[in-house]
């Protein structure tokens, strides 16, 4: 007797968990208390069981942000020059990030044009 085997693929879901493995990023500037940590989708404080609402956006205007610069945000109250931006108009634009009473807020720097030369 000859059986034909057909093979097909299945697919079987995997039971296996998704790591929840946080980032420390710096000491919350609000409580004092918690770490800064970094999720898939935002930053916030470790102690928000306590009572800490510290977060702060993980991207801001369709920019990821880095553990870097939240951190340089925490701990100096601004952030270097971030480049590529965009915004809701889609056009794209550089901008340093500041931290003012809890909140990140774009800070944009005068542009310095030096005056024409004579020829």
């Amino acid at each position: 007797m000859n059986r034909q085997h057909s093979t097909f693929n299945q697919s079987i879901p995997s039971t296996k968990k998704k790591s929840t493995r946080f980032t420390k990023v710096a000491i919350c500037p609000t409580c004092q208390k918690g770490t800064i940590i970094a999720s898939e989708k935002f930053y916030g404080c470790s102690a928000y069981k306590d009572g800490c609402k510290q977060t702060f956006p993980g991207y801001l205007a369709k920019k990821k942000l880095s553990p870097t610069q939240i951190k340089a945000l925490y701990t100096k109250g601004e952030t270097a020059l971030i480049k590529g931006f965009t915004s809701k108009g889609g056009k794209k634009f550089n901008a340093k990030l500041k931290l003012s009473q809890g909140q990140v807020v774009f800070h944009f720097e005068e542009q310095t044009t030096s005056p024409p030369q004579k020829r």
